[in-house]
């Protein structure tokens, strides 16, 4: 299969939120959502899987029509994260030149790691909280969404501060 330069980004909005998403509202989890998605480069083409648990997803999924993006959601602890992980295509390198993970759980450290040293490129958006420090290391590049702006934090001399 021929690489097409398509980016697979994995979202994972709660994390971004880092805070209770009971207390998030659609409009806060949308804007946080397009933060992201300015800061990872996204282009029409991308593949965009996004996940979150239900009541939330709810609130923001019609704020998200404009941007054709599967969504998936489930409840319990790290329920999103393994529905990420398990969108991710066989052979991921074939098919994308970079992969974009929105979310800085350690989850997300054996396919980051994977990807190391292979022809694809990686990206770590983070929330305000903190990030495994072995995604951190392993990841090409990584990002820390802050409000209202974005911070760089990390390999990333060939890309500007991205103010959201």
């Amino acid at each position: 299969m021929e690489c097409l330069g398509r980016t697979l980004h994995l979202v994972d909005i709660e994390n971004l939120l880092n805070q209770p998403p009971k207390l998030v509202t659609g409009d806060q989890a949308a804007r946080v959502f397009w933060q992201y998605l300015e800061t990872a480069g996204w282009q029409s083409g991308d593949s965009v899987v996004i996940a979150s648990n239900p009541k939330l997803m709810s609130r923001m999924m019609f704020q998200l029509a404009d941007i054709p993006c599967r969504k998936l959601c489930a409840w319990g602890e790290s329920a999103a994260d393994r529905l990420l992980l398990a969108a991710v295509p066989n052979h991921v390198e074939d098919r994308y030149t970079r992969v974009v993970v929105g979310s800085g759980d350690h989850i997300f450290d054996a396919l980051i790691n994977q990807l190391s040293g292979s022809k694809v490129r990686t990206l770590v958006i983070a929330g305000a909280g903190s990030t495994s420090w072995q995604l951190y290391s392993s990841a090409d590049e990584v990002y820390r969404l802050r409000s209202p702006s974005v911070t760089t934090s990390h390999r990333s001399a060939e890309r500007p501060l991205v103010e959201a």
